[in-house]
């Protein structure tokens, strides 16, 4: 109907016949019938470029597209996609509750009010999708329900994006439903390929009473070896990924079921902060402990299981090969440091009860491996010890 609009004007405007009054009439010029062709060409590319940009117009704003060719027996589909997060982030609570069991129960009702034979798929904060079909809104229901928290998550957007890529070519339309608290992350967005299908985002934001918290983020010793009764450092690395900044943080070393250091320090928001905790072993071999600290914020970050070993002495056994002219640079190496037990033989006289007890075997260009030495690396190697050639 638009697309008449200029045929209408066209007519009017150009066969409607005006009268004009002249006092002579050889005062009108000859019209020439070359000139008036012309005339006549152009007026009609106007009006199919007036057509043209009308019908173009309307085409654009319908949004005509191609569907997948498919096989006979088979049809496009709708989809709607119910994405729950249920990252650790998700167990902050509010009035009322934690936010994953509000996400589930508003991803319940929000299915339900989606017209009758509505097909679904459920997929978390990982990017797993728990159904291989779409499925209709009881089992849905169901599939929802039994989501629980996990701690593979990844960015949302990488998570929507890998979403449809996988399910965008199966179907006619595409919508989205994040059920999340939208933590921002720090990973550089991934950008998306080509649109396939039309798709709806749909957010429903959720906000935990909680808005400060800190969390361990790693815990490392500057030395390699620890020995007993010696004092030695841990660094433990807290963070505050919040907007606000959290004080007051209470933060204890246990070593041995037994409370080693207890500290308390604050953090800016945004802010990272290593502190160091003294500690000294009183005995050899491998402690247990943890390191725990308390804030106002969320608990599942406020642990971390740690295990620190201590030696009075490392054994270092050193077999030189008949060759080797000069024996005295590698056991050089290991005197530096007075843990090191070192002890070096000839390939013609191994005390193997004595390398077999060691820490570390160095075979220094050793020109033949016995049987009875090959038993006894593979032993060693299996009971974790540290087998050097060279």
């Amino acid at each position: 109907m638009l697309v008449g609009i200029p045929i209408l004007i066209h007519f009017i405007r150009f066969f409607k016949i005006k009268t004009v009054d002249f006092p002579d009439i050889r005062l009108i010029r000859e019209i020439e019938e070359e000139k008036k062709s012309i005339k006549n060409l152009v007026r009609f590319l106007i009006l199919l470029c007036r057509m043209l940009f009308i019908l173009f117009l309307v085409l654009t704003f319908s949004m005509p597209f191609k569907k997948n060719s498919r096989s006979p027996g088979t049809s496009a589909q709708k989809i709607h996609v119910m994405v729950v997060d249920n990252s650790l982030s998700m167990l902050n609570e509010n009035a009322s509750g934690d936010l994953l069991s509000q996400a589930k129960k508003w991803a319940e009702k929000l299915s339900e009010k989606l017209p009758a034979g509505s097909l679904f798929f459920v997929a978390d904060a990982s990017g797993k999708i728990y159904n291989s079909k779409p499925v209709g809104i009881k089992k849905a229901s169901k599939l929802i329900r039994e989501l629980t928290v996990t701690n593979k998550s990844k960015p949302l957007q990488d998570v929507l994006y890998d979403l449809y890529e996988k399910l965008s070519s199966d179907v006619e339309a595409i919508s989205f439903y994040v059920f999340s608290d939208f933590q921002t992350f720090p990973q550089k967005p991934q950008s998306p390929g080509s649109l396939k299908k039309m798709a709806m985002l749909h957010c429903f934001p959720l906000r935990g009473s909680i808005q400060t918290n800190a969390g361990i983020d790693t815990a490392f010793l500057m030395n390699p070896v620890i020995r007993p009764d010696e004092k030695s450092e841990l660094f433990v690395r807290i963070s505050n990924p919040t907007d606000n900044k959290n004080e007051n943080i209470l933060v204890r070393l246990e070593l041995d079921g037994k409370e080693a250091v207890v500290q308390t320090t604050s953090l800016d928001a945004r802010s990272q902060k290593i502190l160091t905790l003294p500690f000294t072993l009183k005995k050899s071999g491998y402690v247990s402990g943890k390191i725990q600290l308390e804030d106002n914020g969320l608990f599942y970050d406020n642990k971390l299981f740690i295990t620190i070993g201590s030696q009075n002495s490392i054994d270092v056994c050193i077999i030189h090969g008949k060759q080797i002219p000069d024996t005295s640079l590698i056991p050089s190496i290991f005197r530096t440091d007075s843990i090191f037990r070192v002890g070096a033989f000839s390939e013609n006289n191994i005390p193997w009860d004595r390398a077999s007890a060691a820490s570390l075997l160095i075979l220094n260009e050793v020109s033949h491996v016995s049987p009875g030495m090959n038993k006894t690396l593979i032993k060693m190697a299996e009971a974790g010890k540290t087998i050097l050639f060279i």
